[in-house]
């Protein structure tokens, strides 16, 4: 038989197949942006066909079978390199898309204090701004107003909302990073944020989960981590007197603070 019927809930037939059919895999086409791990990604990944990666950050386990556009810079958001595509192909950008990317660059570097902030970064919000014509300091504080409410919000919605996982060897680690004008009142439930922590390392079998809270007014973060991985951190923030809920004074980016620092720590 080279034809196979395809029957609905109904009962009816909905069509044929062909028994080539089935074994051609017709993989869905994917580009990355701002992010080329594994487990940062969308679930099944390894049955799609990565055709390009747009991304600022540290080179991942992603891997190819076809050459690919692999383009990372070193700049403080993604949205700084679509702006530099956008340029490179002589296309307009829309308003809307440009209000996008303007919130996106000044997220991801607090309004260009973050140290991921560079020339370029700048050079983008001035230009985006100019074609907004907006304020975009004044834009960034409601923004981050807004944006960074707990009201309403449970613990593993405020942990988990922006935690990403790292591979090194055949261990995983988590970092999490929560940016809010409101920290005392995480502060003031630490415990149960711990316990929370304690139970996702297990269910998820992270070998320890780190949660920056970042106070942006204050440029730092509190931290919170799994209880056994005191130490590990002690040494990889180089701060003998840490404990659940310490001030880490400009500590405010995971991608070139907080990451480097534990992974150099977990590669001893």
């Amino acid at each position: 038989h080279n034809n196979y019927p395809i029957i609905g809930m109904d009962g009816l037939c909905k069509g044929l197949i062909r028994i080539t059919e089935i074994t051609e895999k017709r993989r869905k086409k994917v580009i990355l942006v701002d992010h080329n791990e594994f487990e940062q990604s969308a679930e099944g990944l390894d049955e799609a066909e990565i055709i390009e990666v747009i991304d600022h950050h540290k080179v991942g386990n992603i891997s190819t079978t076809n050459p690919i556009n692999f383009r990372i810079m070193t700049v403080g958001c993604t949205n700084t390199i679509i702006y530099t595509l956008y340029q490179e192909n002589n296309i307009k950008i829309p308003r809307e898309m440009a209000g996008l990317m303007l919130s996106g660059i000044l997220s991801d570097t607090l309004s260009l204090t973050s140290p991921t902030t560079t020339q370029m970064d700048r050079f983008v919000v001035e230009e985006l701004a100019t074609m907004l014509n907006m304020d975009y300091q004044a834009y960034a504080l409601e923004m981050f107003k807004s944006g960074t409410s707990l009201e309403g919000k449970s613990i593993e919605q405020i942990v988990c909302s922006d935690l990403k996982s790292f591979q090194i060897d055949d261990e995983k680690f988590a970092v999490s990073q929560v940016f809010t004008l409101n920290y005392e009142e995480i502060l003031k439930n630490k415990d149960d944020y711990i316990q929370f922590i304690e139970q996702q390392a297990l269910d998820k079998d992270y070998q320890l989960i780190v949660v920056l809270v970042t106070d942006i007014i204050k440029n730092g973060s509190y931290i919170f981590y799994t209880r056994k991985d005191q130490e590990l951190l002690e040494i990889a923030f180089n701060n003998e007197k840490l404990r659940q809920g310490s001030y880490l004074d400009g500590c405010v980016s995971r991608k070139k603070q907080a990451v480097p620092a534990i992974l150099e720590v977990l590669k001893k």
